[in-house]
């Protein structure tokens, strides 16, 4: 379990620590150790006090959770992929143990990156998860649109939901390519995988935000590097990448662009973890900073 973890009448302040808030690996882990307090606490009161926690992550997995998509909206403080249903991410495990059935289950049969994660299985099962029926029903089926804020620590999540689409965003603090500040996903037709966009950890001073139905991206402070984004999808295109529009398989995204602030790039990239993306990067302005919006991303189905 992440550190920095407290309690009050069994609440669980996770998301003011926000140490690794929206994490499909390490909400597992932290599913897990609620879990064992809950089953071999020293008194009744502190099993109450565990469950309540466990209950709580559990609506936190279940909100951003789309069981259609069989994935989490994002951000994620820390992930080691974009899809669940090809990596061996923890709190997909414990999905799949919740809902009982393989099939819509958000865990690879087989393979799939970061394998090793699959031998938690035996000891999730033995503990078996515990989730509220008010949470459940999020993890079996698509339950309708949603949008909604989340603040962990200093920084506040912007998510949007829908029935084919999911869109979420947060400034994260540190550069790192496992931290995910904003994320689109959408399913390009029916049973093929999921297309997704990802604005990458490692933007210098990018500040992302769901906002009136799409995308949007602001400088926090000067610099001289592009804002980078990796695509996925079936089928997918480098043509499809233009200054002010992409013509993705399954969704059209219209690009809003600032003064000054242009396509720099569009090439394919083969990423250890995500496997073959197309990296897009638009330059913009060094000394574009502050308020001024760099550029806004607006899915049209």
């Amino acid at each position: 379990m992440c550190r920095n973890r407290r309690t009050a009448h069994g609440v669980c302040l996770l998301r003011k620590s926000g140490t690794c808030f929206s994490s499909d690996p390490y909400y597992g882990a932290d599913l897990m150790a609620p879990a064992l307090w809950r089953e071999h606490a020293s008194s009744e009161r502190m099993g109450q006090l565990g469950r309540s926690v466990d209950a709580e992550l559990w609506r936190d997995v279940g909100a951003f959770y789309h069981a259609d998509l069989r994935n989490p909206c994002g951000p994620f403080v820390r992930a080691y992929g974009m899809d669940m249903t090809g990596y061996c991410a923890l709190v997909g495990l414990w999905i799949a143990l919740a809902i009982g059935d393989p099939a819509p289950a958000p865990w690879p049969a087989s393979g799939g990156h970061h394998q090793g994660e699959r031998v938690y299985g035996p000891v999730f099962a033995l503990l078996r998860p515990e989730v509220p029926e008010d949470a459940l029903p999020h993890l079996r089926r698509f339950t309708g649109p949603r949008t909604f804020e989340r603040t962990f620590g200093e920084t506040q999540a912007t998510v949007l939901i829908e029935r084919d689409l999911m869109m979420g965003a947060a400034t994260l603090k540190r550069r790192w390519d496992q931290q995910h500040p904003a994320t689109i996903y959408w399913r390009p037709a029916p049973e093929e995988p999921l297309g997704w966009i990802l604005l990458t950890g490692l933007n210098d001073g990018v500040a992302p935000v769901v906002a009136d139905r799409c995308l949007q991206l602001r400088r926090q402070s000067k610099s001289d590097e592009p804002i980078q984004f990796l695509l996925r999808a079936p089928d997918l295109d480098e043509a499809a990448a233009t200054p002010g529009r992409w013509d993705l398989p399954g969704l059209c995204v219209a690009v809003e662009v600032a003064a000054g602030v242009t396509l720099d790039y569009v090439r394919w990239i083969d990423h250890p973890r995500y496997g073959r993306c197309l990296e897009v990067g638009y330059s913009t302005p060094t000394e574009m900073a502050g308020r001024t919006q760099a550029l806004s991303l607006r899915p049209e189905r």
